[in-house]
């Protein structure tokens, strides 16, 4: 998996952004729930040239406290607004490998877990970052 980062202590002046290649790899481990400071966008872009709508892959991501379910396999763009309640996010079904970005409108990463969200017994193989976790 490749990765580029950027945020202020690289940059100066940079938002946070990333982005990665997302292969069979990313379906071993999901990203638990949490919350932004600032608004968030996620994108996930398909890479076949003959079809580049086709992600070649199926995300689902969880939105709100009610812990909603999106699924999409699909190239999407989904917009977070500042402490709204997101993840978690699992890649399932990767038959291609896709373009993952990931942008903070904020000069610095913030997150704060909310891992009390997710039953104990279905944390394992879950990524906590911030305050909780």
């Amino acid at each position: 998996m490749f990765t580029i980062w950027t945020d202020d202590d690289i940059i100066k002046g940079s938002h946070c952004f990333s982005a990665m290649i997302m292969g069979p790899e990313a379906e071993k481990i999901s990203h638990g729930p949490h919350v932004h400071d600032s608004p968030e966008v996620l994108v996930a872009l398909g890479t076949d040239p003959k079809n580049p709508r086709d992600l070649g892959a199926t995300v689902e991501l969880c939105m709100g406290p009610e812990m909603e379910v999106h699924t999409y396999d699909t190239s999407t763009l989904v917009y977070i607004p500042a402490m709204f309640i997101h993840c978690p996010f699992r890649v399932k079904n990767v038959k291609r490998p896709f373009i993952f970005i990931q942008a903070q409108y904020a000069p610095k990463m913030t997150e704060t877990s909310l891992k009390k969200l997710i039953p104990e017994d279905q944390r394992e193989g879950m990524l906590f970052l911030g305050e909780e976790g």
